[in-house]
């Protein structure tokens, strides 16, 4: 008896060992990610075969909650892409080592004066996709994103959540931003962020009928989700590729994104040690 009961306990150790090991790569977590998109990713990234509609897993351990919206997310974004590729942007088709930083929900006066003075300090440009109720009370850090040589694109009027409202709506609160940035910089803005980073297959056939552009991000640096500086610099540094668009904040967040702030060297450093250049939106869509 004894025997057969080592034999009962050798054959159930030698079944859980096999069964680790032989575990499907979906259902191995790296990071929080599945390791099949996870390889995938770097598989299509180091290939250069990262085109309009690619949006990076995020390397880092997520709740079960944020993985579902994200996934959710990526697919929707791609649904778009799908259906009006020259309008809804995740990212540049380009094999050039070119990369947009885009900070969005600004300008205020605590963070974004930080950001721009780091951005000064490297001598490259970005993108902020400006809030109009935060422009309005801060017309001047409006001014000086313009005169520092970035581009200012629109974020809505009231962060609103383009997939709640009607298309009236939803049109009416970007034209109003769109007016007040023209009013503080005399420049008409053709590229728009929606808040959340999507809106619908009606508000978008729309929009481009008004010759808008909309762009989402490629690298979600995650900044709004997590306040520790390393992570942040892991999702950007992980997800980078050749005509990246990548997603940070310039305001809000209840430390005023003192993570983001701290993270912006360290990736900006780094992308220069691989050789990429720094481009606006604009001048990344146009190549």
């Amino acid at each position: 008896m004894k025997r057969i009961k080592y034999v009962i306990i050798s054959m159930v150790i030698c079944i859980v060992i096999i069964s680790i090991y032989i575990q499907p790569l979906s259902q191995r977590n790296i990071g929080g990610t599945k390791e099949f998109m996870y390889i995938e990713q770097k598989n299509l990234i180091s290939n250069d075969n990262v085109s309009n509609g690619f949006i990076a897993t995020p390397p880092i351990m997520l709740d079960s909650d944020t993985k579902e919206n994200l996934t959710k997310f990526h697919i929707d974004a791609r649904k778009l892409v799908e259906e009006f590729p020259t309008t809804f942007f995740t990212c540049s088709n380009t094999q050039q080592k070119k990369v947009a930083i885009t900070f969005d929900d600004g300008p205020d006066t605590k963070t974004t004066p930080k950001i721009l003075k780091i951005l000064d300090k490297y001598d490259i440009p970005a993108t902020f996709f400006v809030i109009g109720e935060n422009a309005q009370k801060h017309g001047d850090v409006c001014k000086e994103i313009i005169s520092s040589g970035h581009q200012l694109a629109n974020h809505s009027f009231t962060h609103l959540r383009p997939t709640d409202v009607s298309i009236k709506t939803l049109i009416n609160d970007f034209e109003k931003c769109n007016e007040l940035l023209k009013d503080i910089t005399n420049m008409d803005i053709q590229y728009i962020r929606p808040p959340y980073g999507l809106v619908t297959l009606n508000q978008l056939l729309v929009l481009r009928e008004k010759n808008f552009k909309i762009i989402g991000w490629s690298v979600d640096s995650m900044d709004w989700h997590t306040s520790d500086k390393d992570e942040i610099v892991r999702c950007v540094i992980d997800g980078i590729h050749p005509g990246a668009i990548v997603l940070m904040h310039s305001a809000g967040g209840s430390d005023n994104r003192v993570a983001t702030v701290h993270a912006l060297p360290t990736i900006i450093e780094s992308l220069k040690e691989q050789g990429y250049n720094f481009v606006t939106v604009e001048q990344l869509l146009k190549e």
